[in-house]
């Protein structure tokens, strides 16, 4: 059994693998977090391969996840067996989505934090999470203020404690390869380095290019829930602590809502609507956002 810990935000994860591949994963998905001297352990991972079990028969605890391609069970929320089939994980971002994100989320949101699904930037020094659906625009606008000089945490993975701290997972930016042409960042991404094999976003590396600009947390200022749109006419509104309420239930799988609701009444909270002038214009984009940041 190979042995890693890695510190995540706050805490300690410790893994212990029988594969090569998936050691290998291991390393490309959570190097950044990588422990250099043994800690105390908050989370224990055992991750089996042997493809002889049967996972249904596995008996030591309940089952907290499952997919086609793992099993995941626990009897205390510490130790964890997650038997992974090393036939169907061909890629390193298949184990992130299939083990290591869900995992992360659930042992983080029990240790009281709240996940969101947005992107998490310093802007003029006020740190603002960007929430929306898949094609609003997250990911762009956060490459936008990065090539901007603004300091970045995550595009897609936020940890939020009760002080309005955020934290994160490193992990790539996935772009549209076209949308790279447009923001003329081509010679940094490559078409043959996809996220996932199915998939036409391929990945994007803030740690390569902009290592200076990354941090590990954030104190959040406002909250801006993106929509992007070819039709309507760039705005940025106030929403009423109603609305937010409404609205935040798509962008966390949090059960303790009412919680999380009442702690972002501490912040400002928007509806922003762009388009493509604020895509071709950074200095759009900067104007739109100045009542927030």
């Amino acid at each position: 059994m190979i042995c890693e810990q890695f510190e995540i935000c706050g805490y300690i994860y410790e893994f212990l693998c029988n594969n090569k591949k998936i050691h290998e994963y291991l390393l490309g998905l959570l190097g950044n977090h990588r422990c250099t001297d043994v800690k105390n352990v908050d989370f224990s991972f055992v991750l089996q391969t042997d493809s002889y079990i049967d996972v249904k028969n596995i008996t030591n605890g309940n089952c907290i996840w499952e997919t086609k391609k793992v099993r995941v069970t626990t009897e205390d929320m510490r130790a964890f067996y997650a038997w992974i089939d090393i036939n169907k994980i061909r890629e390193m971002e298949s184990l992130y989505y299939h083990l290591f994100s869900p995992v992360i989320k659930k042992t983080l949101c029990y240790k009281g934090l709240f996940y969101l699904h947005g992107a998490c930037l310093e802007i003029n020094n006020k740190g603002i999470i960007f929430l929306g659906e898949r094609n609003a625009g997250k990911s762009t606008l956060s490459i936008l203020e990065l090539l901007e000089g603004n300091r970045f945490l995550t595009d897609d993975c936020i940890f939020l404690d009760d002080f309005m701290k955020a934290k994160s997972i490193y992990r790539p930016i996935h772009i549209d390869p076209n949308m790279g042409e447009m923001l003329k960042i081509s010679d940094r991404i490559s078409v043959d380095d996809k996220y996932l094999s199915k998939e036409k976003e391929v990945n994007y590396y803030p740690q390569k290019f902009h290592k200076e600009q990354l941090i590990q947390q954030l104190k959040v200022d406002a909250i801006v829930f993106l929509h992007l749109s070819k039709d309507k006419e760039s705005n940025l509104v106030s929403m009423k602590p109603e609305q937010v309420a409404k609205e935040i239930y798509l962008y966390s799988e949090d059960s303790h809502h009412e919680k999380l609701v009442e702690i972002l009444k501490s912040v400002s909270v928007y509806s922003m609507t762009w388009g493509e002038k604020e895509l071709n214009n950074p200095e759009c984009l900067h104007e739109l956002l100045a009542n927030v940041a």
